[in-house]
């Protein structure tokens, strides 16, 4: 009836398949949730980004003081959350520090202000990401989105490795 009164009844079946049909349904805002619910008849997923520690332009560590303290914040802090929640968690974080610890050497802050993501590592966030929303492996080995092959190809088996590894994480209760 209101796809009607907007005139989008077309559009709204359509979107109403689909919604039925996805393995994951994620909107961008509290009010896009809602009109899904009521228009499409479908809840969101709720994930959450268990988001990485910064070195930052000082190297104080957020104020934390180490990357290891500053992790283990954050894992706390969103962990909580996504209990209170009952949502699932992105493991992004563990991923950033698993390729700390592996390729110190590569860059994964941006050098004007050592906190946001470079290329590479904004590909590793949507590699865990991807692997968090659908479980899936990836396919197609040669997706790289301008990141260099041979680190490409280690951040989605990195993603895979630590999705998979941690379903406690993923999927807390």
């Amino acid at each position: 009836q209101m796809a009607a009164e907007l005139n989008v009844e077309s559009k709204q079946s359509v979107e109403k398949v689909t919604a039925a049909n996805i393995d994951c349904f994620t909107t961008v805002s509290e009010i896009t949730a809602r009109e899904c619910k009521q228009l499409l008849e479908r809840e969101c997923d709720v994930i959450l980004d268990l988001t990485w520690a910064y070195p930052n332009s000082d190297n104080t560590y957020g104020g934390y003081g180490s990357y290891d303290n500053f992790d283990q914040l954050l894992y706390n802090g969103v962990m909580d959350m996504a209990v209170a929640a009952g949502c699932r968690v992105a493991p992004v974080g563990m991923a950033f520090a698993q390729s700390r610890k592996e390729h110190s050497n590569w860059s994964l802050y941006f050098s004007g202000d050592g906190l946001h993501p470079t290329r590479t590592s904004a590909f590793l966030e949507a590699c865990v990401e991807y692997v968090t929303m659908f479980g899936l492996e990836f396919k197609t080995p040669d997706v790289n989105c301008n990141v260099a092959a041979d680190r490409a190809k280690y951040m989605r088996s990195l993603a895979e490795s630590i999705v998979f590894n941690n379903p406690d994480t993923v999927n807390p209760k």
